[in-house]
């Protein structure tokens, strides 16, 4: 009994070391972020089976007042949108551009909206790092939405406290918002090896719940929250899944695991916006 359990503390040693090394791999990887503009006209590639919402509703203070908020928009413009967040949020491994970008996709599509994405995400960038530079960012592109997506592995890595998260993300959801932003989408990342190794109730589960205090305690029908995260494992435990098969190494999901969470996120934002009541007002107004 003592050699099965010495041998077990030896592989979580293994495994804990060698998500250590890739946390500081990633950081000789951060650059400056690069805005790569994607038409998201075509359409999602959906993955098969994920139906529900699993791990909790996405929320917004009135959902009624986001719809009436988001018809006034210039049916004739594009919605400009900026993605904030780490390598993930960028969709790293992904050839079809990640979670986020497929979610997009997807509701454009069904929308009848076209949507302009530019990722403003940095491969290891943390919030913290982040936020001395989001004012000039948001004063710089005045996008229409802004999506965040923080609270995971970089900011574990930095050591973030979770007050200081809390205080950071606050700070750049009043900043987008007055800086033109019509919508901040607050959406925590997709299941990962690491995540999933060092949870249930360790940092990554706290910054995932210092979000949405966060953003409930705005009370303000802009900002939106998406528990992708929450919803991804609840999906994957309800089909009596790991997360192996959805990753790419311990730090990143595969393009499997991209797709699972992109759809998620996706009818998140039908949930939000409902893609049948705004394909109407587009008809209606190009009428």
């Amino acid at each position: 009994m003592g050699k099965k359990k010495g041998s077990w503390i030896a592989v979580a040693l293994t495994v804990t070391a060698a998500l250590v090394v890739a946390a500081f791999a990633l950081r000789g990887h951060m650059g400056q972020g690069q805005a790569l503009n994607a038409n998201l006209q075509t359409s999602n590639t959906a993955f098969y089976g994920a139906q529900g919402f699993g791990g909790g509703m996405p929320t917004v203070a009135n959902r009624s007042v986001a719809l009436a908020m988001f018809r006034t928009w210039r049916w004739n413009a594009p919605v400009r949108v900026d993605v904030f967040g780490g390598s993930i949020a960028a969709g790293w491994v992904d050839t079809k551009g990640g979670y986020i970008s497929r979610a997009l996709r997807g509701w454009a599509r069904l929308s009848h909206v076209h949507v302009a994405l530019a990722h403003r995400a940095d491969p290891g960038m943390s919030i913290m790092q982040m936020s001395s530079r989001f004012s000039a960012v948001i004063a710089q592109t005045r996008p229409n939405w802004v999506i965040l997506s923080w609270g995971g592995l970089n900011d574990a890595v930095d050591h973030t406290s979770v007050s200081a998260f809390q205080q950071a993300l606050r700070a750049e959801i009043q900043t987008a918002l007055k800086g033109g932003a019509q919508f901040v989408w607050v959406v925590t990342p997709p299941v990962t090896a690491a995540a999933a190794i060092n949870g249930p109730k360790a940092t990554p589960d706290l910054y995932f719940e210092a979000e949405q205090s966060v953003a409930a305690s705005l009370h303000d029908p802009r900002v939106a929250m998406c528990p992708v995260y929450s919803q991804m494992m609840s999906w994957l435990q309800q089909h009596g899944q790991s997360y192996q098969p959805y990753q790419a190494n311990g730090w990143h999901p595969n393009a499997k695991g991209h797709a699972l969470a992109g759809q998620l996120l996706l009818q998140d934002m039908e949930f939000l916006l409902p893609p049948l009541q705004v394909k109407k007002e587009v008809s209606a107004r190009r009428v």
